[in-house]
Formats: structure tokens, C-alpha cells, sequence
């Protein structure tokens, strides 16, 4: 859309957090996009909300003695960031309507979840499920726990089922700790690398001071450390007190091994996970993941003017620290590929076609053919959702690349 030096630009509701004496991050609320800005940048887009013109902002620069281009600025607003809701009176960006996953829960109801005393509980159960697996090793998860039946079948489907249930229970703890204190979240699927995960979309967290953070990123490995204090506990029970019934006590050291292998996940932090976020946002790196990527990226092949200058305007604070994260991404990175496709891809294609050839033996009609039908569809689960994910991903970031290019143009 053409701007004139009449027009008049309303912005989106915009949220805003002061990054330091001479930036702050400004961005839409609805659609979770931010983006860090100096402060005449944020003076200007005042100016655009109070109802002035381009031209009448030129003349306000002017007089300041401030060099801007308020109508190169205005493009940026309407095409790049689509910040900007009408120009003259007409939508030209719409608004997104989205108030998160169970969106009636209340931020007060989750609060009874997550507050100072909800966090001395969680840690109480890990704490004292620790000391008893050190008093009594014979409580430590071992890989053997996913096998909660005699039949295969059944512990593929309990495994699968109580995994995938423990998972969003996870991320569930997310969305209730954001909620708690009012940030708007959303649960979906998605894949960090080669492995498929449930995710939990809390974006708008930044606009909250970095130490009120830390509740929502480390709520899911709250819940996942009392789970596996209470499974202890219950073990210890069985033990010493009084017993439980078999096939409960195997499913309480699944699940278990299930809460230690997702905590031990999450300190992956060359992948972006909580203990990434956690370590990002104490340090207070803005984007480090990536930038790292586009730094390796700038070393193996030529990069576009943008990412140049995008690279050069790193923080120098997290300049230093990618100095030392990026012989740990690499390392991380190329040792989970390697294990994905030297391990995890033959040894699926292998069980896969072991189970055909012992499929073919036995009638369609049958206990043992429905068993490895069961265990092809359950075993290429993840499988499916990574792919699927890579290909979402990949659709995203061209689309992303189009918007750009076609903004380019415009302006």
C-alpha cells in the first residue's frame, strides 16, 4: 500500500518492555512479534498512535534535529513489522483473535498452582525422592521400567499412551505457570532438531521483566520432579509398608523413567529447550539459538546484506557468550544427527521389518499379526510428527522469506 505525507497511521495494541537506556522491545500482542527498537523509533510510533501525520512527525524531527526517515520508518510499520492496524481510517493489517489454549482458567486459579509455596511442595517430592533412590538404589529408573507387561504389545501401548499423556501434562505446567502470571499460551507439536516434542507457545513472556520469567520456564520440570518424587515415594510404600498391586507399581516406575528422561531432555540446552530458556534469559541474551546458527551460516556460505548487518548488531555481552556456545552447539548438534540417522533410523527400519517378516507367518485374522500392526502405527508416531514438523517449519520460513522479498518491493 502507498503511503502519502497526509497519511495517518494507527497502530495494533502494542506491548512494550524497556530493554535499556536506549532501546526498548515494542511488538503485537496478538500475533506474538517482537522486535527491539531505539527510542525515537518508539517516539515516533507515539506520535502515530496521537492521530499526527507523516509530515507533521517530519516536522517534529526537524525541529529536533533528529535525521530520520519517518516515511521510510511508516513502510517498515505497515509492511515489515505490520505493526500498523489502519492507515487513514482503513484496516490494512487485521487483527488476530487469540486468547490461548483454556482460556477460561483464570489467572487467579492458576495461581493456586504456581505460587511460593506450590514451589516449596514440588520441592520437597524431588528432593525426597532423591535421598530415597540414594538410600535405596533399587528405586533408580533403569530402561527395563518401560516394560510394564509380559506382553510387548500392551507396554507399547501403555508406554506410548502414559508418554505422550506425561508430555502435555508437562507443558500443560507451562501454561498454567504463564497464565499465572498473565501471559496468554498456546500447546502444540513441534520438533527441536530430531525429535519431536509437545511445545508450549508463551511468547508474549517477553515483555516481562527477565526474573518474573523463570516461574513459567521451569514449571514443566517442576511437575516433572514431584511426579517422580511421589512415584519414589509410592515405591518406598510398596516396600516397606504395605504392597500395591504388581502391574501399578510397574507402571509407576515407567512413568518414573519417563519424568527423568524429560528432565535430563530439557538440560540439552544446545537444543531450545527449558533449561536454553532459562540459561538465555539469565544471561540475557535476546536470540542466541539463531544468532549462532547465522554466525556458523556467515562461515560456510555468503549471506544477504540483512543477515550481515543483523550479525554485526549482536549485543556484544552475547557476542562473548556465543564464543563458547558455539563449539558446544556443533558438537551437540552433530552428535544428536549422528545418533538419529546411524542409530535411531536403522534400528526402527530393522524392528519394522523384523515384525513384517514374523507378520506374514500368521493369518490377517489374528493376536499376533494385530501385535505387529499395533507396533509399526505406535513405533512411527514420533516419526510422522517430526516430519510433519520439518515440513511446517520449512513452509513457515519460505512464506516468512516471500513476505520479506514482497515488502522489499513495495517500499
Amino acid at each position: 500500500m502507498e503511503l502519502a505525507r497526509n497519511s495517518v497511521l494507527k497502530m495494533h495494541n502494542l506491548g512494550k518492555r524497556k530493554e535499556n537506556s536506549e532501546e526498548t522491545m515494542i511488538g503485537r500482542t496478538d500475533v506474538s512479534n517482537f522486535v527491539v527498537l531505539p527510542n525515537i523509533a518508539i517516539e515516533i510510533i507515539d506520535y502515530f498512535d496521537e492521530g499526527l501525520t507523516i509530515e507533521q512527525i517530519e516536522g517534529i524531527m526537524k525541529e529536533k534535529e533528529i535525521d530520520v526517515d519517518v516515511m521510510d520508518f511508516a513502510h517498515l510499520l505497515l509492511n515489515d513489522l505490520e505493526f500498523v492496524h489502519t492507515v487513514n481510517g482503513k484496516v490494512v493489517n487485521e487483527e488476530v483473535i487469540d486468547n490461548g489454549h483454556f482460556h477460561w482458567i483464570t489467572q487467579k486459579q492458576a495461581s493456586l498452582f504456581f505460587n511460593k509455596y506450590m514451589s516449596a511442595v514440588y520441592s520437597f517430592f524431588l528432593l525426597a525422592g532423591i535421598l530415597l533412590c540414594i538410600m535405596n538404589p533399587s528405586f533408580i529408573p533403569r530402561h527395563t521400567d518401560v516394560f510394564v507387561s509380559t506382553s510387548v504389545t500392551i507396554s507399547i501401548i501403555t508406554t506410548t499412551a502414559i508418554g505422550w499423556f506425561l508430555l502435555y501434562l508437562h507443558e500443560f505446567g507451562h501454561l498454567l505457570a504463564a497464565k499465572s502470571i498473565g501471559i496468554k499460551s498456546r500447546i502444540g507439536l513441534g520438533h527441536r532438531l530430531v525429535f519431536p516434542v509437545a511445545e508450549t507457545d508463551m511468547s508474549n513472556i517477553v515483555l516481562l521483566p527477565h526474573k518474573r520469567r523463570y516461574r513459567a520456564l521451569l514449571a514443566g520440570m517442576a511437575w516433572d520432579g514431584a511426579l517422580f518424587g511421589i512415584g519414589v515415594i509410592l515405591l518406598f510404600i510398596n516396600q516397606f509398608f504395605f504392597m500395591m498391586d504388581p502391574t501399578f507399581i510397574a507402571i509407576i516406575r515407567m512413568i518414573n523413567l519417563v519424568s527423568i528422561l524429560g528432565i535430563a531432555f530439557q538440560f540439552l540446552f544446545y537444543l531450545e529447550t527449558d533449561m536454553y530458556y532459562v540459561f538465555t534469559t539469565y544471561f540475557k541474551c535476546n536470540n542466541l539459538i539463531h544468532n549462532t546458527r547465522l554466525f556458523i551460516w556467515s562461515k560456510v556460505r555468503k549471506i544477504s546484506e540483512e543477515q550481515r548487518i543483523e550479525l554485526e548488531n549482536i549485543n556484544p555481552k552475547e557476542k562473548k557468550i556465543m564464543k563458547w556456545y558455539i563449539g558446544f552447539y556443533i558438537v551437540g548438534v552433530l552428535w544428536a544427527i549422528s545418533i538419529f540417522f546411524i542409530i535411531t533410523i536403522p534400528t526402527l527400519l530393522k524392528f519394522i521389518s523384523l515384525t513384517i517378516v514374523k507378520m506374514v507367518d500368521y493369518p490377517l485374522i489374528s493376536m499376533e499379526f494385530f501385535d505387529g500392526i499395533i507396533f509399526i502405527v505406535l513405533s512411527s508416531i514420533p516419526f510422522v510428527v517430526l516430519f510433519w514438523s520439518w515440513i511446517r517449519t520449512w513452509r513457515n520460513r519460505r512464506r516468512e522469506r516471500e513476505n520479506r522479498r514482497l515488502a522489499s518491493e513495495i517500499t
